[in-house]
Formats: structure tokens, sequence, C-alpha cells
């Protein structure tokens, strides 16, 4: 799941409007992520299921943690 929530966070980070000079994997690691006004809809959507992965993964650990 974590491995997913970069991998949709990378695609949404490729999506946006304006370009801003940074190399990707500056954007990727410094944690400073598009803002929602600069990214398209693919953008949007890829950076909606990020969010989900990372929430489903944190959640799957918790339960694992719980059941440990």
């Amino acid at each position: 799941m974590l491995i997913a929530a970069l991998h949709f966070h990378a695609i949404a980070q490729a999506n946006v409007i304006t370009k801003i000079e940074r190399e990707w994997f500056e954007r990727l690691f410094t944690g400073s992520r598009a803002s929602k006004d600069n990214l398209n809809e693919q953008g949007l959507q890829n950076r909606k299921q990020s969010n989900f992965c990372v929430f489903g993964a944190f959640v799957l650990i918790g339960f694992y943690l719980f059941f440990l």
C-alpha cells in the first residue's frame, strides 16, 4: 500500500498545470507537494488515491500491531 501511495504521489506531482523548476526527486522527497490549484484533473484524482493508500496502509499497520 505504501509503495502504491508513492506511485500515485509521483504521478500526481507530474500532472501540474504550471511547472516549477525542480527536479522530480527533489519534489518527491522534500515533501513539498503541488497545491490543489496547480493540479489538473488527473493529478487531483491521483492525489486522492495516494492519500487513500497511505490511510489504508496505516490502518493495516495499526491492525497488525494491535493483533501482534
